[in-house]
Formats: structure tokens, C-alpha cells, sequence
């Protein structure tokens, strides 16, 4: 469980970045999903890493593999909550303010909570009301259901 879920993200994030896929579609949208966070910087910086080292390998990237990483979209589940300087690093490589969401996973046993995300307490308010909800309702342009739900979307955008 630990691994199978983040083995193939590894391996599809990377033939995607390297095959210059984000530079041949610069419209797609790519959100991945079921993995956690905890991979992703890791992924950065070896991409970074290799990139720097043999670019040449990559002739259509333009920028830095962890910059297309930027700006993909990532989901919270499961969100891997033990160690907070850690994550708090997590968040701030990818951009969590305006590229990860909340997903619950409910009803498996591994689910996560909303307070999960809201109890975090490195995040401003803006940065809890994008993640349960502002990202993906910009991402995937949805209008709000009700008068707080919009109040929450003008503050999340604000």
C-alpha cells in the first residue's frame, strides 16, 4: 500500500515531464490522485537534478521539470501528517495554495477528514478555503450551490 499507489505516479509524472508532454500540451490539466504528497518533492528535486546534469535528454523542456510539476494539480489523500515541518516544505514546493484538494477517500478505511486540511496550522484561511474546495472549483468551473459556498469561493479567490 505504501508503495503501489506512488510507484506508477513516479513513473508516469516522469515519462510526461521528459517526453516534454506539458510543453506539446500546454492546456492539459493533469491532477493525480490517491497517492498523498510525500512523493512529490522528492520527484522535484531528482528531476531537477537529472535535468540540470543532462538537459540534453530533454530537448523540448523549456524550464525546470519541478516548474511543470508546479503546475499540475495534486489531491490530499492520504495526506501524510507525521512530521509537520515536512509537509509544511510539501505544501509550499507545489504550490498547495492553488494546486492541491482536498479528497476524502471516504468511505475506505484510510479516508481523511476535512479538519485534516483545516487544522493545519501552517495555512492562512485562503489557503484552507482553495484546498477544500476554490482549486477545484476553478480548475473544473463550478459555480457555487449556495450563498456560502460563494461567500467562501469570492474569499478563497480573493
Amino acid at each position: 500500500h505504501a508503495l503501489g499507489f506512488i510507484i506508477y505516479n513516479l513513473v508516469h509524472i516522469m515519462n510526461m515531464i521528459v517526453n516534454g508532454i506539458p510543453e506539446k500540451f500546454p492546456k492539459l490539466k493533469l491532477l493525480w490522485i490517491e497517492s498523498g504528497l510525500a512523493w512529490i518533492p522528492f520527484m522535484m528535486q531528482r528531476l531537477d537534478n537529472e535535468y540540470l546534469m543532462r538537459s540534453n535528454e530533454t530537448p523540448l523542456l523549456k524550464k525546470l521539470p519541478s516548474d511543470y510539476m508546479r503546475e499540475m494539480y495534486y489531491t490530499t489523500q492520504p495526506l501524510e501528517v507525521t512530521d509537520m515541518i515536512q509537509l509544511e516544505s510539501t505544501f509550499r514546493m507545489l504550490n498547495a495554495e492553488t494546486q492541491l484538494f482536498y479528497a476524502s477517500d471516504y468511505p475506505h478505511w484510510d479516508f481523511d477528514v476535512p479538519s485534516i486540511v483545516w487544522d493545519l496550522p501552517f495555512l492562512t484561511e485562503k489557503a484552507r478555503l482553495n484546498i477544500l474546495g476554490g482549486n477545484a472549483a476553478r480548475l473544473f468551473g463550478l459555480e457555487p450551490r449556495n450563498p456560502r459556498q460563494a461567500k467562501n469561493l469570492k474569499k478563497a479567490r480573493a
